[in-house]
């Protein structure tokens, strides 16, 4: 029997949707950095053309931008986080530095099995 985690998130995103803030959520976690970015865009719904990870991040920046000015949260969840890889972390991390001079641009939730605290302490 599971803890409950997939029942949890799927509240948590009903709620989110609730307070009309904006998701991403990613179920298959065994990927690499280019699926990331395309899993991300592909959630978000946002357009690009380019396979050039520098133009997704553009792309997903000025999105971020404009739901920040509009009074919008965006929010990512990432289930199985246990499976991601080290690389694909560092991405996940490197995305908390998309911001204003006052504001994360990009909510970012991590759920996963208890080897994920240990993952996340050493990466």
């Amino acid at each position: 029997m599971g803890t409950g985690k997939t029942t949890l998130i799927n509240r948590v995103l009903d709620w989110l949707h609730q307070q009309t803030m904006r998701t991403a959520f990613i179920f298959n976690s065994r990927m690499n950095t280019t699926h990331l970015f395309d899993f991300i865009l592909s959630e978000f719904e946002i357009p690009c053309d380019s396979r050039s990870k520098s133009q997704q991040l553009m792309k997903l920046n000025q999105w971020l931008l404009e739901r920040y000015r509009s009074g919008e949260t965006a929010v990512l969840i990432i289930d199985e986080a246990q499976n991601l890889t080290f690389p694909v972390l560092e991405e996940i991390r490197l995305l908390t530095n998309l911001e204003t001079s006052t504001e994360k641009l990009l909510q970012i939730v991590l759920s996963g099995q208890p080897e994920l605290e240990e993952k996340t302490k050493t990466s």
